[in-house]
């Protein structure tokens, strides 16, 4: 016997209201806690000033063992430093080269994060999930990797394209972030694509080690067809990338062969692998490192074969993903400036540690909740936590794209400070640059000066 209409309306708001109860008493928990932790504070500060020291040391000293077994388990943080930026002067001074471009299709995409220019199409990845070609003032979508979606933080359904790079056939690659490298058939009217590299299979770190890929990124394709490609962690998703900035060093370089399926990691223990580029005579790859704002090079021929060196180091900001230019350099896009707060973390891990644990708990809250009363709220929380475009707007406005030759000298930079910010690629295409980001709803345009 059905329920009918009217039972099913009456089970969704007894599930909504019984989602309520439970954040509220979630919140008044962390409202306790929070004023526990506050009276601690007030305790230990009132000995300190009554000069009790070895009371106060006593105490401090405990705070180290507490966050020891408190928060995430699945990684260990450790204390770092990060080299001085370099200045913004000569080759990298301030201009206003990207401050007024275009912001085509306003509201009606989301997410453009990696372009690639293919036979006079632009190709770009969005938040939703979809595919899609642009061409003068006009886009459609090449391909929806899954469906149904139901909006950016359905991440179960949407995925999260990435990187893409066509192979010399032709076909488009692309990075998701939580499917793994997807195969492309742009000419195919019925939108013709398939996994080639699923992240549901584990990929050998080292002989003693093997991992899943959790988080598939940036790719390129050599002309022998092999697919390089950058994990940026193995311990953290996408949608928590705020945990990784604060300590995570698991991102590695991966080479894959198609035909195969045979996975090989060329580097490992990097601190959130992006970008990665072929040298155009295939000689090494280019990876980046994000959070140590730096380029590593990875020799694939030669005498220095199999091995790797930092090739551009002291960044002014976080490297997103490489583009190759038509003079055989390269942009290395900077999405962000360098954080003083973050440089001096570094140094600190029991205070990262700390903040990443409460992340984790947050989400943690939510996600116990979501498995017992399932509602979109509860998955809208959990994508947006720990992912990164919720401190986006505390960010600076700050976006750099950084061209460098061949052999990796600095030649000039193009500054985003306006309207158009979080450039995570430029494209050039037609007489302009176009400029991805991973937060924007427009895809930026502006024209080469």
């Amino acid at each position: 016997m059905t329920r009918g209409k009217e039972g099913s309306s009456l089970d969704s708001f007894a599930t909504a209201v019984i989602s309520l109860i439970l954040i509220i008493a979630a919140l008044f928990i962390i409202y306790k806690v929070v004023r526990g932790v506050y009276c601690v504070l007030c305790l230990v500060l009132r000995v300190l000033f009554q000069q009790k020291f070895h009371i106060f040391f006593l105490l401090l000293a405990t705070v180290p063992l507490l966050l020891q077994n408190f928060g995430p388990p699945y990684f260990e943080f450790d204390s770092y430093s990060v080299e001085p930026a370099l200045p913004l002067e000569g080759p990298l001074s301030i201009n206003d080269a990207l401050n007024e471009g275009e912001k085509l299709f306003k509201g009606q995409i989301k997410g453009p994060e990696s372009l690639v220019a293919h036979k006079g199409i632009l190709y770009a990845g969005l938040a939703t999930g979809e595919i899609i070609a642009v061409q003068d003032d006009n886009w459609w979508v090449v391909a929806d990797l899954l469906q149904p979606c139901r909006g950016a933080w359905d991440l179960d359904n949407c995925g999260r394209p990435l990187g893409l790079a066509f192979d010399k056939e032709g076909f488009l690659w692309v990075a998701d972030a939580y499917y793994g490298i997807y195969k492309v058939d742009v000419k195919s009217k019925k939108q013709a694509y398939k996994l080639v590299v699923p992240t549901n299979k584990k990929i050998k770190t080292n002989e003693s080690l093997e991992e899943y890929p959790l988080l598939p990124n940036s790719i390129t394709i050599g002309t022998d067809g092999s697919l390089y490609w950058s994990d940026s962690s193995t311990n953290v998703p996408l949608h928590n990338l705020v945990v990784s900035v604060l300590g995570d060093k698991s991102g590695r370089l991966i080479k894959t062969n198609p035909k195969t399926g045979e996975s090989t990691v060329l580097m490992s223990g990097l601190r959130f692998a992006n970008g990665v580029l072929l040298a155009p005579d295939e000689s090494y790859i280019l990876v980046a490192e994000t959070f140590l704002f730096r380029v590593h090079r990875y020799w694939l021929k030669g005498p220095n074969k199999g091995k790797s060196e930092v090739f551009i180091d002291r960044l002014p900001g976080a490297p997103d993903n490489l583009s190759p230019t038509e003079d055989g350099g390269f942009i290395i896009n900077l999405i962000q400036p360098r954080s003083a707060a973050l440089d001096t973390l570094a140094a600190w891990k029991s205070v990262r540690r700390f903040i990443a644990a409460v992340l984790c708990l947050a989400d943690l809250m939510f996600q116990k909740i979501d498995e017992r009363y399932p509602n979109d709220f509860n998955k809208n929380m959990m994508a947006s936590i720990g992912h990164y475009s919720s401190i986006a707007p505390f960010m600076a406005r700050h976006s750099i794209a950084v061209f460098c030759d061949k052999n990796g000298k600095i030649l000039k930079s193009l500054h985003a400070r306006g309207d158009i910010a979080a450039v995570s690629d430029v494209v050039t295409l037609n007489g302009y640059h176009y400029l991805g980001s991973p937060h924007n709803d427009f895809l930026g345009r502006v024209r080469v000066r």
